[in-house]
């Protein structure tokens, strides 16, 4: 009820309970709610970005999800900074990637290859990075695995590369599939 009140009034009560319920279902549901919400979606993304730091895990879940319904390029580039912070949690990061992917955004592909070139400190954002980007079933998508495949310091993102290029029926996939064998 509160979030299909377009009032602040309706946003102040469901910031008030995730800022101060003791019911970590409760704080969940404020935050999936403030993303449904249709006020201003700039104030809701600054809300919801503001509440990051001083949440948990399980909280920041609900987090990265509420912001994914945003329908707005401050959702998105919020999701994107969440991915590249290094200070955030692995679970945090890996969570705004994949909401990155399911996004229906026009250069998720450069988000998301950004996303990756600028992790090289965590072996999972990279994975997850891989993932998403074999979900976007776009194009370009198979390049950035393909460079990944090739070139990623990790031998387990690696095989975790080869191994989404070949789940991949694309051409573009077979592609690189066929590079990574001729570099052999």
């Amino acid at each position: 009820v509160l979030a299909s009140a377009k009032s602040a009034q309706a946003l102040s009560m469901l910031m008030g309970i995730v800022k101060n319920s003791p019911s970590p279902r409760a704080r969940r549901d404020a935050i999936f709610w403030l993303g449904q919400s249709r006020s201003d979606n700039d104030s809701i993304v600054d809300t919801l970005v503001g509440l990051l730091p001083g949440l948990t895990d399980d909280d920041s879940d609900a987090l990265t999800f509420a912001l994914s319904r945003v329908p707005s390029e401050k959702a998105l580039n919020a999701l994107m900074s969440i991915a590249r912070d290094r200070n955030k949690s692995e679970r945090a990061r890996t969570n705004a990637i994949n909401w990155i992917g399911q996004s229906g955004t026009g250069n998720r592909i450069g988000s998301l290859e950004d996303i990756y070139k600028n992790s090289m400190d965590n072996v999972k954002v990279r994975e997850q990075v891989m993932f998403a980007l074999s979900q976007t079933r776009e194009p370009g998508a198979a390049t950035v695995i393909g460079n990944a495949a090739s070139s990623d310091p990790d031998i387990e993102v690696r095989k975790k590369a080869v191994f989404w290029l070949g789940q991949s029926k694309s051409p573009e996939a077979s592609q690189q599939l066929e590079k990574l064998l001729q570099k052999k």
